[in-house]
């Protein structure tokens, strides 16, 4: 496969100049787009952000482009998934194997294979994690958020599609790609925004994680470029403004994709399973149930289904259990959902972390022969209680 660069498909793109961006790759998704409705890049409409009715009105104000989120008719959009179901209280746990003299010797065991690594700072490591789980139920999404307004689940699904397309053209680390989807989650969780100006706090958001993440951020004029020139570079900055404000400049969030690694690491896991966890994780940016659901869970979700399908011991051992501080009940409602994905994901509509994750780069693990039956085989399993968990 060639992974050569190609502009990603945006929310409101003309066609693109493939001379000049280099060779289109094959694993950027296309999206519908209907030809006869071509965006004038010279007509700007007034559209400003509306604060909920509860809220008082804002004073901050932008005026953009028309962006064109494409309605139903002209995107074929993906099906929708169930609706994110409520942990259920009849799983019966088998007890570990190991006795208590076990469980502790296998902690002393990880304790000391990270405190190898100086980066990790093992001695704060359990005051760290407890606060970021202290800092992620401070920013928790409703459930509801994207009831009201503009804004739809399945928008917001073609958004954060263009996202992942976005990280792999721009090369950006998978951090700055899931601080950018937490952040527009949680900015139209407390301010209603329009249709038109979704692109363009999508946009701003990847500039402000990248901020936070990255060595070299990119250029807002790569960015705007992104969205075929919807945008003027002053707009971004008016934008960056009115989101920093709203957030009041506080921008700790509890990231998953280092939990994650974390959770990889005290399992010592091999190569494979990590690349099907990046893969899983990956999958929930798209979907709307995992909006509310705390970033360490979906982190603790992702490492106990890679390793239930790569992995034939157990899944879940006593030192994830200590270290994550869930244990293999609290993980059941998200790994269903997740392995519900990994089913539909070869004939979804949105097929960017799919062909994100079927690159050489990431072993073409989305490719898999063990994803043609395994996934199906474990929630059968668990469905039917059935399951060894």
């Amino acid at each position: 496969m060639t992974d050569a660069k190609q502009k990603p498909k945006g929310l409101s793109m003309r066609p693109v100049n493939v001379e000049a961006k280099g060779q289109l790759s094959s694993f950027l998704g296309k999206l519908k787009i209907d030809s006869k409705k071509k965006l004038n890049p010279t007509v700007v409409c007034h559209a400003t952000l509306r604060e909920p009715k509860s809220a008082a009105h804002s004073s901050d104000q932008s005026t953009v482009k028309k962006v064109s989120v494409q309605s139903e008719s002209v995107l074929e959009l993906p099906p929708e998934l169930p609706p994110k179901t409520k942990r259920s209280q009849s799983f019966s746990i088998t007890d570990f194997d190991l006795n208590h003299e076990e469980k502790q010797m296998e902690i002393r065991d990880i304790e000391e294979e990270l405190a190898r690594d100086l980066f990790k700072t093992p001695t704060y490591a359990r005051d760290i994690y407890s606060y970021l789980q202290t800092v992620e139920k401070r920013w928790q999404i409703p459930e509801d958020f994207l009831d009201s307004g503009e804004i739809k689940p399945k928008t917001r699904s073609i958004l954060m599609d263009w996202f992942i397309q976005v990280q792999v053209y721009l090369e950006l680390l998978d951090t700055t790609l899931h601080l950018a989807v937490m952040f527009v989650d949680r900015f139209l969780s407390i301010q209603q925004i329009t249709a038109s100006s979704l692109q363009l706090l999508g946009i701003t958001c990847i500039l402000i994680a990248a901020k936070y993440y990255e060595r070299f951020p990119p250029q807002v004029t790569d960015l705007v470029f992104l969205t075929d020139n919807t945008y003027k570079v002053n707009q971004v900055f008016t934008m960056e403004r009115i989101v920093l404000r709203k957030f009041e400049f506080d921008l700790n969030s509890t990231d998953p994709v280092s939990t994650m690694e974390h959770f990889l690491q005290i399992a010592n896991a091999d190569r494979m399973t990590k690349e099907m966890a990046k893969y899983v994780l990956d999958l929930t940016i798209t979907c709307h149930s995992f909006c509310s659901v705390r970033p360490t869970l979906i982190a603790a979700a992702s490492v106990y289904t890679a390793r239930r399908i790569c992995v034939e011991d157990k899944a879940w051992t006593a030192g994830l259990e200590h270290f994550s501080a869930y244990t293999e009940r609290d993980l059941i409602g998200c790994v269903k959902e997740m392995l519900r994905m990994l089913i539909q994901a070869p004939e979804a509509k949105l097929q960017a972390a799919r062909k994100k994750h079927g690159a050489s780069t990431f072993q073409r693990i989305s490719h898999h022969i063990v994803l043609e039956s395994k996934p199906a085989e474990i929630l059968k399993e668990i469905v039917e209680k059935k399951a060894d968990i």
